[in-house]
């Protein structure tokens, strides 16, 4: 039953033999487990192991442990042909493997500070406390992140305003279902061009409204407004996608305008721990007097995006809204993952790995930068240097952004459309590229071979 000579640890042997004792009808529904000292005796291994293997099936729902009795199982598998379980993994192909992809937002489990993750959920795991919850979450992780935004963005608010939720998506439809309760005609605006996702998010909760333009760090504010407006969404620090920074005369006049008309900006942001060149830009919450910004963060892209842990931090005026709507609700995120996360930003391992990433992905945006210069010299411009985690690279090319992706993908390489930033669809000669996921290796050959694909015929010319 056991292999002692398996690269796989001792209890996840444990666990997957366990798993397949249950489907083929050994152990039934009811029935007891072996107590983990007998069942170490039987197998010669660590006591240990075995109760590191039964804790994990209890997690997972297989199991559950009843005192003075042991461990019952709870479900059965013995139906279950495993033959006629379905392969749900898609096949991969030998292009894809090929192909390099400059992807945003896919920063998955490679910078991921697995180490120290580890640590904290065996302490959770060990711990006998429970985690102080409401329907906000863990208090005392928003105690945490409370304390950690005032250091690094100034941003003032206490446990009660913070709300932990399970990526944007869900922060925005924290603040549509709020602002309906409030009015059920109510509506949210955006920047124009801004994030598909968000416009896409409004729509389908009957929010959308139509987009204030922005360009140069500058939005577009109107004098009148539609009655039913009541927020509008921004990412002041770092545009998206265009990675200019809204100036501090702009942020001012934004302000005044949203006291003047009673309205909320949610402010959406979301990488502002990378900044390449100077101090980070100072939040628009922290500049906030009247309490008429909504703060959206996320842990997601300085840790993992596989995370899928975002906050909203709610001012003061809209905490009876929330409270009112959502009584009796519990927290949308795993407690077991608030409470490691509780650790990791009380430690201040958070911010440690913060410089790490911030270090590793400065060296990959300057890399770009460089090789692109190199490379294409003055026939294309870069948008959104100095900051964050992707770059809006302008193509000196009579092409549209479809084609120019389409001449790219033909070549080797993934890049982005940024057809869909823009409400009217426009055709523009730029494409969207992240670097967070690709190595420097494949950066300096990736952009190789987009100067092929979109200049072969004029490499062998001077400029």
């Amino acid at each position: 039953m056991i292999d002692k000579t398996n690269n796989i640890p001792i209890f996840k042997q444990i666990y997957t033999n366990l798993i397949m004792e249950m489907q083929i009808g050994r152990f039934k529904k009811g029935d007891l487990l072996p107590g983990t000292r007998s069942l170490a005796l039987d197998l010669n291994v660590s006591r240990n192991s075995v109760e590191r293997a039964y804790m994990q099936l209890e997690i997972e729902g297989y199991i559950l442990s009843k005192p003075n009795l042991g461990f019952v199982v709870l479900d059965t598998f013995s139906e279950i042909k495993l033959e006629a379980i379905p392969n749900m993994r898609k096949p991969q192909t030998e292009s894809s493997d090929s192909i390099i992809d400059f992807k945003y937002g896919g920063n998955g489990f490679s910078t991921f500070p697995k180490a120290k993750w580890k640590q904290y959920t065996l302490e959770v795991l060990s711990s006998e406390t429970d985690p102080f919850l409401d329907n906000k979450g863990n208090i005392n992780l928003r105690i945490a992140i409370s304390e950690y935004l005032y250091r690094h963005r100034g941003v003032r608010a206490s446990y009660e305003q913070i709300v932990v939720t399970n990526g944007y998506v869900y922060s925005l439809e924290i603040m549509s279902n709020i602002l309906k309760a409030r009015n059920p005609k109510s509506t949210i605006t955006m920047e124009n061009p801004g994030f598909p996702v968000t416009r896409n998010t409004l729509i389908k909760n009957g929010m959308f409204d139509e987009p204030f333009v922005y360009s140069n760090g500058n939005l577009e504010l109107p004098e009148k407004v539609n009655p039913c407006l009541k927020a509008v969404i921004v990412t002041p620090s770092h545009h998206f996608p265009t990675g200019s920074v809204m100036g501090v005369s702009m942020r001012q006049t934004l302000l005044t305008w949203a006291r003047e008309h009673s309205m909320y900006i949610i402010e959406d942001d979301y990488d502002s721990e990378f900044r390449y060149k100077g101090d980070p830009i100072p939040s628009l919450q922290s500049m906030d007097e009247s309490g008429n910004v909504i703060y959206f963060g996320t842990f997601s892209k300085p840790l993992s995006s596989t995370l899928r842990m975002s906050y909203v931090i709610l001012p003061v005026s809209l905490l009876p809204s929330y409270e009112a709507r959502y009584e009796g609700y519990t927290s949308s995120v795993s407690t077991l993952q608030q409470s490691i996360l509780e650790k990791f930003l009380v430690n201040q391992d958070y911010e440690k790995h913060i410089r790490k990433m911030r270090k590793s992905f400065k060296k990959k945006h300057d890399l770009i930068k460089t090789i692109c210069e190199k490379q294409f010299g003055g026939r294309v411009s870069i948008h959104g240097e100095h900051g964050g985690l992707f770059i809006l690279l302008e193509v000196h090319k009579n092409s549209s952004s479809d084609t120019l992706v389409e001449e790219a993908l033909q070549n080797g390489v993934k890049v982005y459309p940024t057809t869909d930033f823009y409400l009217d669809g426009r055709e523009k000669s730029t494409v969207f590229m992240g670097f967070t996921d690709v190595s420097s290796m494949d950066i300096e050959k990736g952009i190789e071979l987009l100067n092929q694909a979109w200049f072969g015929d004029l490499n062998d010319v001077v400029d």
